[in-house]
């Protein structure tokens, strides 16, 4: 059961440390506070898992450790049965969260950096550009204007670039100015950004779920 325990601690840093550091380029896009409210909650108690794993080796012979033992088995309970009813809350709205504010987002493209490089790594990494699709980008101001033009097909040449480099099937400086099929990429990021944030969703619900179950087995056992 210790073993399990720490475990449960140790993924529970995993997890958080994983979405927070790695995946936290999608954060921007989601404009909704529960996701990082949970990778932070998850955090929090995996770290308190830990300390109480510690304690539970001296706690049986003192009746001071023994209290702080089992009040922070019941805070941690707490806090995972929170995690798990907000991400289960989350995951309902995550959809149209995303779906709202995607197509607005792209309206900042190049006038706010942090959302730049957010769309930039969402369009990369999903191999994907746009929301629906590359057309989002036709009605915004040009990305990039110089003199050099490039073909982009039927005899015709652009100087201006609507598209961002980060659309191209192989990425190089002003690939964007042809919006050819076979140089970008011509389906949206909205499902991809979707399937991303409900998978981390069911993740943190799953672990938190498991945890919760856990700690109610170790709550007992004490009693």
């Amino acid at each position: 059961m210790w073993l399990a325990f720490q475990m449960c601690g140790v993924l529970f840093l995993f997890l958080s440390c994983y979405l927070y550091i790695l995946r936290s380029d999608y954060v921007p896009l989601l404009h909704n506070q529960n996701y990082m409210f949970c990778v932070s909650l998850m955090a929090g108690a995996g770290l308190l898992i830990l300390v109480n794993g510690c304690l539970s080796c001296s706690a049986m012979n003192s009746r001071c450790v023994l209290c702080i033992y089992t009040l922070m088995l019941v805070v941690i309970l707490g806090m995972q049965v929170v995690l798990s009813y907000t991400s289960f809350n989350y995951s309902r709205v995550a959809d149209s969260d995303a779906e709202k504010h995607l197509a607005k987002d792209l309206l900042q493209y190049n006038n706010n950096t942090v959302l730049t490089r957010s769309i930039d790594v969402l369009q990369v990494e999903g191999k994907c550009c746009g929301a629906i699709g590359f057309e989002d980008f036709r009605g915004f101001e040009p990305v990039t204007e110089d003199e050099e033009s490039v073909e982009i097909g039927n005899g015709r040449r652009a100087t201006k670039q609507y598209v961002p480099d980060s659309c191209c099937r192989s990425i190089s400086n002003g690939c964007g100015k042809s919006d050819h099929p076979s140089n970008i990429y011509y389906h949206g990021c909205l499902r991809f950004l979707q399937r991303q944030v409900k998978q981390h969703i069911y993740m943190i619900f799953t672990l938190s779920l498991a945890g919760a179950i856990l700690q109610l087995r170790k709550f007992r056992a004490v009693l």
